[in-house]
């Protein structure tokens, strides 16, 4: 009875022990906080970060100018006038008047005025497009080197083991009198090479992580693990459909189209301004006049239009700097349009070069260099081949794979720049 009681009891504390465990969060696995896709950490950027966030106050301000813009700009004058003769003369003199004037605004121009505000609110939010654009390529750009030096750590790390093996191998072949201590030195020196090597690109990444941080509004040294690599993947383009896309797309273009259209509205405004805005009153009088025993009241109503002359002040200076400017923005236009088809030029041959060179170590490089590195080392080990070899091979081995990594980072971050250039994804404008 014991015996199976004992049993009874051991059975009840494995099967409690098994569920607790499943029951608890593994604590190798990272955090889901912390596992961010470039689409998060992108709408990470255009949420939380502050120089955005404070950048799209100007749209608040612009729509601000545009609601004032459409109410009638001049109010009413209420004048209220009294006067006696009482403290200066026996008989008293008294006079009361009440008067309201009104500015009339000749047509057209409140029209002009708000279409001008119109045109500044659409430039204002192609302004903040255009800051959303140049942000999301920092972000790319940074989520691509964070990944490219994550991917050379681990490699360094492969290299770190590979110069310790051979450590190990030279120290062995040493002890056995089948090489001189040389080696092991020789091997050794390789080894740190490895480690410096580790320790840079470890700070790096820490710069990068850093600065993608805030970006997107996190604290620098927050806990970020990026949770895509980035892959070759070929792509046919073709420049003139991208390039007509990138004018027909690019944020600042368009607002220096709209700063083009306000500046035409604004002329229109400064022509109209020559006419002065005629000024209409109506007005009450009641006097009232006092002469021994005879007094006399008198009421009065009238109305006063008075119209300003444009003798010598015809708006002259606005109209000429008015006129300059729609001048000036269709210049800075054209100059935009030309950078933009610069750059998005530039950006392509980068792409098409980039991507050209990521497809040579595509075909075969990486792994002959590999297999070639194999047959060293057993070369060594067999005693066919001396150190220097090995080391050379090796070398040659971690390079190519360096250069591979770099080569691949910069197609990436060709692509991301074209991208930026465009203003948008290039795959929807082939």
């Amino acid at each position: 009875m014991r015996e199976g009681s004992l049993k009874s009891i051991i059975q009840c504390i494995v099967v409690l022990g098994i569920l607790f465990s499943c029951s608890l969060p593994a604590r190798s696995e990272e955090p889901a906080s912390n596992r961010l896709t470039l689409e998060k950490l992108l709408s990470l950027a255009l949420e939380n970060n502050l120089e955005l966030k404070a950048a799209r106050r100007n749209l608040e301000i612009a729509g601000g100018e545009s609601v004032g813009a459409l109410r009638y700009p001049f109010n009413p004058d209420l004048e209220v006038e009294g006067s006696t003769g009482r403290p200066f003369e026996a008989t008293g003199d008294r006079l009361y008047r009440l008067g309201i004037s009104q500015q009339i605004e000749w047509p057209g121009k409140r029209r002009l005025r708000s279409e001008a505000a119109e045109a500044n609110l659409t430039r204002v939010e192609r302004e903040i497009k255009d800051r959303e654009r140049l942000l999301i390529g920092e972000v790319k750009s940074l989520y691509n080197r964070t990944l490219h030096l994550e991917r050379k750590l681990r490699f360094a790390e492969e290299a770190i083991a590979l110069n310790e093996k051979l450590v190990e191998t030279t120290e062995a072949r040493s002890s056995a009198g089948e090489s001189p201590g040389l080696d092991v030195n020789l091997a050794k020196v390789e080894l740190n090479k490895a480690i410096n090597d580790r320790r840079a690109i470890e700070g790096g990444l820490s710069g990068a992580r850093g600065r993608l941080n805030l970006l997107v509004g996190k604290a620098w040294d927050a806990a970020l693990k990026l949770d895509e690599p980035l892959h070759f993947v070929p792509k046919t383009l073709q420049i003139d459909p991208i390039l007509a896309s990138a004018k027909r797309l690019r944020p600042d273009l368009l607002a220096l189209q709209a700063e083009r259209e306000r500046a035409a509205f604004i002329k229109d405004l400064s022509l109209r301004e020559r006419f002065p805005n005629p000024s209409v009153s109506l007005f009450y009088e009641r006097a009232a006049t006092t002469l021994g025993p005879f007094s006399e009241r008198d009421q009065l109503i009238g109305g006063k239009l008075s119209i300003p002359l444009p003798l010598f002040n015809r708006n002259q200076g606005p109209i000429i700097a008015t006129a300059s400017r729609q001048v000036q923005i269709g210049i800075e236009v054209a100059a935009k349009e030309a950078a933009i088809a610069q750059e998005v030029g530039a950006a392509f041959e980068k792409f098409v070069l980039a991507q050209k060179s990521v497809a040579l170590f595509e075909e075969g490089i990486l792994s002959q260099t590999r297999e070639n590195l194999n047959l060293i080392r057993d070369a060594y080990e067999a005693g066919e081949v001396g150190i220097m070899t090995v080391i050379q091979e090796q070398e040659r081995f971690i390079n190519t794979n360096i250069s591979y990594f770099d080569t691949l980072q910069e197609y990436h971050a060709a692509l991301i720049d074209l991208e930026t250039a465009v203003g948008g994804n290039v795959e929807e404008h082939r």
